[in-house]
């Protein structure tokens, strides 16, 4: 799915004002052999697209008569207002692989034979090459089948439902396995037996004397 987002080519001496108080984001699209192109957009309107499309799918951008085919490559964020101050956008050929890390989600209902086993994501993203128009927003991988300690999904097992993509990862890859919990027992101290420490020094004198004149 794509999705359309104006931006306006931008001046960086003069459109300073535009940009305060994050009313737009300063950007630039570059990439594919082309001269980097400083821009800015709307903040509403980015957040819109961004929260559909991620850094996975396709975003024309509209900037006057032109149109750029691109992905969202790098969000920099306000530390304080979690706000965007800044955005790379890349720019694409239709005709050519590219490389992106698309999202893991695991969907489905599970449950585990055992209450001591508990179900441990190992994998959160997957590299994968492909035309940009056959990238998912993200990859599905169902773990309702998984009952037993020891149950696993490779990256082998979900291959076959995503023909489109290469992925570059090994086949063997573990994404989602149940383990069992093993609990830790701690371990007894010994109790201290104070007639076994040696007292040396000037501690040792005094225990000496106090003997001396006890005696």
């Amino acid at each position: 799915m794509t999705q359309d987002l104006k931006v306006s080519i931008r001046n960086t001496k003069t459109d300073r004002n535009l940009l305060d108080g994050y009313k737009a984001i300063p950007g630039i699209v570059y990439g594919n052999k082309s001269e980097p192109t400083p821009i800015f957009v709307s903040q509403a309107d980015f957040m819109k697209v961004y929260k559909i499309s991620g850094e996975t799918e396709k975003v024309t951008l509209s900037a006057e008569t032109k149109k750029f085919p691109t992905l969202i490559h790098d969000v920099q964020f306000d530390p304080v207002k979690n706000l965007p101050i800044h955005v790379d956008f890349m720019l694409i050929d239709e005709t050519h692989p590219v490389h992106v890390d698309v999202p893991v989600e695991y969907v489905g209902d599970h449950s585990y034979a055992k209450t001591t086993a508990t179900l441990v994501k190992v994998v959160h993203d997957l590299e994968v090459e492909a035309l940009i128009n056959d990238i998912p927003h993200n990859i599905a991988v169902d773990i309702s089948g998984l009952k037993e300690v020891g149950d696993a999904i490779h990256l082998k097992d979900i291959e076959k439902s995503y023909p489109k993509l290469k992925f570059k990862a090994d086949k063997e890859e573990v994404l989602v396995v149940i383990n069992e919990i093993v609990e830790e027992k701690e371990e007894e101290s010994a109790p201290i037996d104070f007639d076994q420490i040696e007292v040396t020094g000037e501690k040792k004198e005094e225990v000496e004397e106090t003997n001396s004149n006890e005696e």
